[in-house]
């Protein structure tokens, strides 16, 4: 138990700290540098340990795996039955990994993309270990995974061999299935594999394949299955690994959203698959593309929309991932603690101009993002990382539209399709307590009922149908805030109307800190095979703010509970008689005292305005005033005008 224990800590020591995912699994891309690379993850493999997997994206390079048992010079090839090689040297980080030589085609050339896997020894998550064949015809070996590994793959290292793989699920027999991790083949006769929650046992035989030649050496991977009994996240009570099979074009309930996904048709022949929401495992397929690779090739990256990511699991759409039994591995989407500063969800930049990339530049990987141009007339465009390939404009009802431009595939920000150098940029990532999204299919129901995992109840949610059954359709953005009564009030984000109550079914039932619900009604939500996105949001202590407030006609104080001021804030009017734009401002324009804010509005095309003092800075939150210079529907502080606003701290 003191070793379980230690792994449920976080890094720092603090025994309060339950393990994250961020923790233990890292998805990360990054461009080849051909020198001293520092890939900086998060993931503890100098103290911890673990394993690294590596594949190029745009060329037709091998994968590669290192880890810390056998050192940190020595690499396999899983799409290989070669010994292992020492082609380059890696270092060992508390943060992740760095390159110590090589320009290797296979994890670090320079002027080609990589993605990386790494996976952290943890309990109930991953463990790796090296063990010597004996003379007998089986041996039993320990192992730290603290449960029967559900999902087991063994190397011989000395010499060339195939790669073993053993899995609790999809077999024909006793739901025992082997496999090869380096070929297509179906799932192969063999000796069972057995496993208890402290040992494994290898037979000379297993897997058609030797791993107990007498002398011989062996790494062996064990992946655990969370069954409802994972000990991860803020309470310690999270499931972030599932192991198990399916069959056909089905839905499979992981519980959670998954990141990443290793699938193998077991039933027959079939090429290995590795998708992760970093290069592009999206919500539908409209716009959208899934990237694919594959461990037992060394082809570069392939296009294709096989998967649907969903707020609980996923689902295979396409024949190729669908026809017979499957084998999966799923890892958790993180973070699962929420976060303590603005700075690692919230960010705002300029376009940083064609030849970069990415082009919009936050720190952090990109979920959501708004663009537009600031000094002209210009549509408001947003685009998200489970639709990416698509953009839907904010002021508008117009239905989504391709551009695949728009790309999410990277650690620190986005790439955009415009090239306007006078470009601003809002960027969201998710996390619990701050920011969802929730990418839905709508069946032929009058009310749908969709789950997320924000944690809390969303105090605000923006819901847009992003194309009807055929792939038209047009339609408004829907807001709910919490200030306005559910059951009936909404507002238009694409509109400057004041709030309607005029539809009774737009929000059947309140939404709970795992559901959510929306209704069918003039066809602005939902309808029988209709596609779209709902955008949730929440206040989070220190690090954001959703609320209303009453026009006082001077000045007042909005209290945000912020400690630095607001980096970020959009208010609205929602009771006027007359016009009342969603109004934007950022620290980055400048939220500053006199008559110079710049204001910029999602609902309308209308270059930036400057010249009024509208809002101004506090260390608790914002300052709004009345300007009477300025029109009615830029104002943020009418008398007995009713207002809604959202705030994100200044870090």
């Amino acid at each position: 138990m003191a070793k379980l224990a230690k792994f449920l800590s976080s890094a720092n020591g603090s025994p309060n700290v339950r393990t994250d995912v961020d923790d233990v699994f890292s998805n990360y891309v990054y461009p080849g540098t051909g020198s001293g690379l520092h890939v900086q993850n998060g993931v503890n493999l100098q103290d911890d340990g673990g394993m690294i997997w590596w594949k190029s994206r745009t060329s037709a390079a091998n994968h590669a795996m290192m880890d810390t048992e056998r050192g940190n010079d020595k690499t396999l090839f899983p799409n290989l039955d070669l010994d292992q090689e020492t082609p380059a040297v890696i270092s060992f980080k508390t943060d992740g990994f760095q390159f110590v030589s090589g320009n290797y085609a296979n994890t670090n050339a320079l002027g080609t993309d990589y993605c990386s896997w790494t996976f952290r020894k943890c309990p109930k998550f991953f463990d790796c270990f090296e063990y010597t064949g004996n003379s007998s015809g089986s041996q039993t070996i320990s192992h730290n995974l603290g449960v029967a590994p559900a999902f087991v793959i063994i190397k011989r290292t000395d010499s060339d061999g195939d790669w073993g793989v053993y899995s609790a699920f999809g077999g024909s027999t006793f739901g025992d299935c082997s496999l090869k991790l380096n070929e297509p083949e179906s799932e192969l006769a063999s000796i069972a594999f057995t496993s208890t929650p402290t040992s494994i046992t290898v037979f000379s035989s297993s897997f058609k394949i030797d791993a107990n030649i007498e002398n011989a050496t062996y790494v062996a991977y064990l992946f655990a299955n969370n069954n409802g009994d994972g000990e991860f996240g803020p309470s310690g009570d999270q499931d972030i690994i599932k192991v198990g099979d399916y069959s056909g074009l089905a839905t499979v309930n992981l519980g959670f959203e998954p990141q990443w996904l290793l699938v193998k048709k077991a039933s027959g022949t079939g090429n290995w698959h590795i998708y992760d929401t970093m290069r592009g495992l999206t919500a539908d397929a409209y716009g959208t593309i899934d990237k694919a690779l594959y461990p037992n090739l060394p082809n570069d990256e392939e296009d294709y929309d096989y998967f649907k990511i969903q707020s609980n699991g996923f689902k295979a759409i396409s024949a190729t991932v669908g026809s017979g039994k499957y084998v999966y591995i799923a890892i958790r989407k993180g973070p699962l603690a929420t976060p303590t500063s603005s700075s690692k969800v919230f960010a705002v930049n300029t376009w940083a101009g064609s030849n970069v990339v990415p082009n919009f530049v936050s720190g952090f990987p990109v979920d959501m993002s708004i663009q537009r141009t600031r000094a002209v007339a210009v549509d408001t465009v947003s685009s998200s990382r489970l639709t990416q390939g698509a953009f839907v404009q904010t002021n508008t009802t117009a239905k989504e539209s391709d551009n695949s431009n728009y790309s999410y595939d990277y650690q620190d920000g986005y790439y955009g399709a415009n090239t306007n150098g006078n470009m601003i940029s809002w960027m969201w990532r998710r996390a619990p307590g701050y920011f969802d999204i929730v990418p839905y299919t709508a069946g032929s129901q009058a009310v749908l009922t969709l789950d997320h995992n924000l944690g809390v109840i969303p105090e605000m949610m923006w819901a847009k149908r992003r194309r009807n059954n055929v792939g038209g359709g047009t339609s408004n953005w829907m807001v709910y805030h919490k200030d306005f009564d559910y059951t009936y009030s909404y507002a238009y984000l694409n509109s400057d109307a004041a709030m309607d109550n005029t539809q009774t079914n737009t929000w059947p039932s309140a939404p709970t800190a795992t559901q959510l619900t929306i209704g069918s009604w003039t066809g602005d939500f939902i309808g029988p095979g209709d596609i779209g996105s709902i955008f949730l949001f929440s206040s989070l202590p220190g690090v954001s703010k959703i609320g209303s407030y009453t026009g006082n006609g001077t000045s007042q104080t909005i209290d945000c509970g912020f400690s630095n001021g607001a980096k970020f804030v959009l208010i609205k009017q929602y009771d006027n008689t007359t016009a009342a734009r969603w109004s934007v401002f950022d620290s980055y324009r400048g939220i500053a005292a006199g008559n110079n804010d710049p204001q910029l509005f999602l609902d309308h095309t209308d270059a930036e305005d400057t010249g009024h003092d509208l809002i101004d800075t506090t260390s608790s939150g914002f300052i709004v005033n009345e300007d009477n210079t300025a029109f009615a529907y830029q104002e943020v502080n009418q008398l007995n005008g009713n207002y809604i606003f959202y705030a994100i701290a200044a870090p």
